[in-house]
């Protein structure tokens, strides 16, 4: 369904139930023209035949601002669902994106659409459309779509800011991930060419300025219109532009794409992205997703060289500054805590702040720097004396159920960071910084000597000088009363488990935490267990566990999970760096950088260390709570 609703009071204008179907349909993406007609892209799903085979189709419409009746509507048969959509009122037009497959994979039961434009098993799709009728002006493709509608997130389309051009910029999930690695983005539709004793001159050649028409061919050539076979085929135009090349382990694509042509400029690789928003200078633009740590259930945390901490091994908010001439990040900064935290839009306004929404589990959340916010529940035990969250509740607890979050992120130059006294220059291009002797310096954030890890729900983890500067160390208490397994703190007698499915967990009722005995592995008493053990390697439980005592496997019905992250091994008295200086190298800026550039306004449907020269320390980015700032690239 679409709603109209007033932006003063809320009241709904009117509402209209669209698409309609026998199994499933969504409006996903909105946007509004200026005299406020709506703009909506998604999918219509209808069983059909006697088998009742789900058939899935996107659709583009035009609602009208005052009644929500259709103006039109183009009806896509050869794509599993259209997502986002952004209008275009300099003229008049529509860019969408959009899946050959509704289930964003190909599987038995699960067949993509054939779609002229695909030239693999299943295609992501951006296109641009004409907002007066909805016809299509050029198609563009890559091989991979995003698993919209089950995981992660489903990306976002935006136009750029008129400093930088005429460009659109495109997030799709799961593009370029492929073993394959590079994909090109010279697929599509053919482009509008002049054609003369047998030559094309392709239309980014001719005019980039506007959409060419039969008028901007010379005289004696012959205008040669977009899509025909005897057009200029996508791959001559041989941009070079590509994804899945760059950073280390993601599973998403920022594409820059001229508005007028379609001809892909660049491909910048990136983590699941819920919504991009281009700077008002033109010089960047601020894309926003999450990332997961634990690369068992997802494709990891880097940002090129540079990892992010891992939130319990659950997913973490970044916003990362991408440059719009070449695609390169600028900066990255993390944001989480000990439950899911995800983001589902962001918007910017015309002085550079940028507004965050979304739900989050975790109780308490820290934005980076010296802020930590928690959320209060009604109703439930606050343990208001317990943790370190400014006594307002313990920080490692989860939230009874999912809570809305709003962030506001500010372009404005932090303070120096407060544990660090000076900087030194290796090479006259790599800063270090020199940590105060009783405090830390891990993922860019200051910690006093004691300081646990306990937001990122490791508490046996703490800051201890003597061991690292730069990395977490095991507590006193691991191997007293604590073991630190697969980067998990497990309290004495806590027992291994097994999630095998959403709603079956189980129980081993061997392994278990023993601090005396093993304080890193599980253990298992040999007296009275054996491991089972076949040519895969251990049995997960509850068939793990062979008592000696009886004939059987014990086992034990499901109990609690355990999620199992993974972290940088913590500092041991072995391995104790040589110094205080910070392990990871960091860019040098040359100049000191006072402000951030500031976004502009932007609607969907619409870590390094700070770098510092010879004489200071300088920043480069703030969240307005003071969130972490990581550069890489």
């Amino acid at each position: 369904f679409v709603i109209s609703a007033d932006a003063d009071t809320g009241d709904a204008k009117w509402i209209i139930a669209h698409p309609k179907s026998n199994k499933d349909a969504q409006t996903v993406g909105v946007d509004v023209d200026t005299d406020g007609n709506i703009y909506g892209a998604g999918y219509v799903c209808n069983t059909e035949g006697a088998d009742e085979a789900v058939i899935c189709d996107g659709f583009v419409a035009k609602f009208d601002a005052g009644d929500g009746s259709i103006v039109w509507e183009q009806m896509f048969e050869d794509l599993g669902a259209a997502m986002w959509i952004a209008y275009d009122e300099s003229d008049e037009s529509l860019y969408v994106t959009g899946t050959t497959s509704y289930f964003g994979e190909s599987s038995e039961g699960k067949v993509p659409k054939e779609n002229t434009y695909c030239k693999h098993e299943i295609c992501a799709v951006t296109m641009r459309l004409s907002a007066d009728d909805g016809s299509t002006d050029w198609v563009r493709t890559t091989n991979g779509s995003p698993r919209w509608n089950f995981f992660d997130q489903s990306g976002d389309i935006s136009l750029a800011n008129d400093l930088d051009g005429p460009y659109i910029y495109v997030a799709l999930d799961d593009v370029g991930e492929d073993v394959e690695g590079v994909i090109s983005l010279d697929e599509g539709s053919s482009y509008a060419a002049c054609s003369s004793d047998g030559k094309l001159t392709p239309e980014y050649e001719i005019d980039t300025t506007k959409l060419i028409t039969a008028d901007d061919c010379p005289e004696g050539s012959i205008f040669v219109k977009r899509g025909q076979d005897s057009g200029f085929s996508a791959a001559n135009a041989a941009t070079n532009a590509k994804c899945g090349q760059g950073h280390e382990s993601v599973d998403a694509c920022i594409i820059k794409y001229h508005k007028y042509t379609g001809l892909p400029i660049w491909g910048s690789n990136i983590h699941p992205v819920a919504a991009l928003i281009p700077s008002v200078d033109g010089k960047s633009i601020m894309a926003t997703g999450w990332y997961w740590a634990n690369s068992k259930n997802s494709m990891g945390h880097h940002f090129d060289s540079v990892a992010l901490p891992d939130y319990n091994s659950i997913e973490g908010v970044y916003n990362a500054k991408i440059n719009t001439e070449s695609g390169e990040g600028e900066y990255v900064m993390h944001s989480g805590g000990v439950g899911k935290t995800r983001v589902y839009d962001a918007v910017g306004n015309d002085k550079g702040d940028v507004f965050m929404v979304g739900y989050t589990q975790s109780a308490v959340i820290d934005w980076g720097g010296t802020l930590q916010t928690k959320i209060i529940e009604e109703g439930e035990d606050q343990n208001d004396d317990v943790g370190t969250a400014f006594q307002m509740g313990k920080v490692s607890s989860n939230t009874a159920e999912y809570q809305f979050f709003a962030v506001k992120l500010a372009a404005e130059s932090p303070a120096p960071l407060s544990c660090v006294e000076s900087c030194t220059l290796e090479g006259n291009s790599v800063a270090k910084s020199v940590i105060e002797s009783e405090s830390c310096l891990i993922d860019n954030v200051c910690y006093e000597e004691g300081d646990t890890a306990e937001i990122f729900g490791r508490t046996c983890l703490v800051c201890n000088p003597g061991m690292s500067q730069t990395e977490w160390s095991l507590a006193d208490t691991v191997g007293e009363l604590e073991c630190f397994i697969d980067n998990v703190c497990y309290d004495m007698d806590s027992y291994y488990t097994f999630r095998e499915s959403r709603s079956k967990i189980h129980t081993s009722s061997c392994q278990h935490c023993n601090p005396a005995m093993s304080s890193t592995e599980w253990y298992v008493d040999p007296v009275n267990f054996e491991l089972n053990i076949t040519s895969d390697g251990v049995v997960e439980p509850p068939y793990d566990c062979m008592d000696l005592t009886e004939e059987n496997t014990t086992s034990t019905e499901p109990t609690n999970t355990v999620a199992a992250p993974s972290v940088p091994e913590p500092a041991t008295p072995e391995n104790k760096p040589a110094s205080t200086s910070t392990d990871e190298p960091v860019t040098t800026v040359d100049e000191p950088v006072t402000s951030v550039d500031e976004p502009a306004t932007s609607l969907k449907n619409k870590a390094s260390n700070h770098a510092c020269d010879e004489s200071s320390l300088t920043s480069i980015a703030k969240l307005i709570l003071s969130l972490v700032t990581v550069t890489f690239f």
